[in-house]
């Protein structure tokens, strides 16, 4: 992954750095706040209650999730599961979309998958900025 995504950004985005795309980084690893709220020992990333808690309390609070079906990496039904077990409240759950593209973890690679992506975070962004 890691050389794919060297690869992609300075190949196709023709974008220009000294620093190079690392998957998995010792140094950002030591500093990562691994108890996500627990008060005791090794937690689990994870932000699902959070973003419960910050919908339930801003009602006008929009989540956008999207996922590649062929990621191996971070697996899309994680997120179907976990999205369900937040039981929001009926009133709020339609602000939190869950797509799925074509694909994998850089789903927006594949042409078609890009163009329904950017359509859809178009979407997106101007319903949640859209004045209420």
């Amino acid at each position: 992954l890691t050389a794919g995504m060297n690869s992609y950004v300075r190949e196709q985005l023709k974008f220009e750095t000294d620093i190079s795309y690392e998957i998995l980084n010792k140094e950002v690893s030591k500093e990562w706040n691994w108890k996500s709220g627990l008060e005791w020992g090794q937690g689990y990333v994870g932000v699902a209650e959070n973003l419960k808690h910050s919908m339930s309390t801003n009602k006008h609070l929009k989540a956008f999730i999207a996922h590649g079906v062929f990621d191996l990496v971070t697996p899309y039904f994680g997120s179907v599961v976990v999205t369900r077990q937040m039981s929001l409240d009926p009133a709020i759950t339609p602000n939190l979309i869950l797509k799925i593209y074509e694909g994998g973890h850089m789903f927006y690679t594949h042409a078609t998958s890009r163009e329904i992506f950017f359509e859809d975070a178009r979407q997106f962004f101007q319903q949640a900025l859209s004045p209420k």
